[in-house]
């Protein structure tokens, strides 16, 4: 009986990771993840909402994504890389865009935690000279 980790790791073998398209699209999620490090960063939170939103569209329309690889994939693949079950598509391109909106949550959470201190620090603050008034 082969296991799921196994299963992963033939897989992984058996891709060409030198082809053209493979390179762009691993490219593309690498760059995804600079832009939400550097949007946090930077504080640039609306244009990390644009790309959060970016990513969750791409995540949906994998099943597509997928169909049309499976049909087309002569035109930029040198194997069939497109299954039924969508594994390679999971392993390639939906995992990185997970992984990419999980750090983009995290993002949100970190700097909504900081917001909150800051904000108890302040009321903290203005209750002890409301007290040092009286």
């Amino acid at each position: 009986m082969t296991t799921d980790i196994e299963i992963f790791r033939k897989l992984a073998s058996e891709i060409d990771w030198t082809e053209p398209w493979l390179i762009c699209v691993m490219s593309v999620h690498l760059l995804c993840t600079i832009i939400a490090i550097v949007t946090h960063l930077e504080k640039a939170h609306n244009f990390q909402l644009g790309l959060f939103a970016i990513l969750i569209c791409f995540g949906a329309a994998t099943e597509r994504i997928n169909e049309y690889g499976a049909e087309n994939w002569r035109l930029f693949a040198g194997q069939q890389y497109f299954d039924s079950s969508g594994l390679f598509m999971t392993l390639v391109f939906s995992l990185p865009i997970v992984l990419n909106c999980l750090l983009i949550l995290g993002s949100w959470l970190l700097t909504i935690f900081r917001l909150v201190v800051s904000v108890k620090r302040r009321e903290r603050q203005s209750q002890l000279k409301e007290k040092k008034k009286k």
